[in-house]
């Protein structure tokens, strides 16, 4: 018979919600690219800018809000900007006509 205790079933949900976490923070970065590339239609900057629009978003996530982040932020702060990036790409998404994923 096996006997899980209560803390292999909490590290089981620990682990799902890290995984739906990082979808989510992968989801979020694909906006900010398609965000650049619906205002940078046409032209040779197009896809510079959807590298360049990951690569900021990628390296504001990595310096303050990464589990190893090279500067931690007071819990406040952190919610601040993550609730920022999040409601950034909600509303890029929404301005250049994703309307649904916007929402979404």
């Amino acid at each position: 018979m096996n006997d899980s205790g209560p803390s292999e079933a909490y590290h089981g949900f620990n682990l799902a919600l890290l995984l739906i976490r990082l979808l989510i923070e992968v989801a979020m970065l694909v906006a900010y690219v398609d965000i650049s590339l619906q205002l940078v239609s046409t032209g040779p900057w197009r896809y510079p800018a959807a590298a360049a629009a990951f690569a900021v978003i990628g390296v504001i996530w990595g310096t303050f809000l990464s589990p190893k982040a090279r500067i931690i932020l007071p819990d406040p702060a952190a919610y601040a900007l993550e609730a920022a990036l999040f409601l950034g790409a909600g509303l890029g998404l929404y301005l250049t006509g994703s309307h649904t994923a916007a929402v979404v």
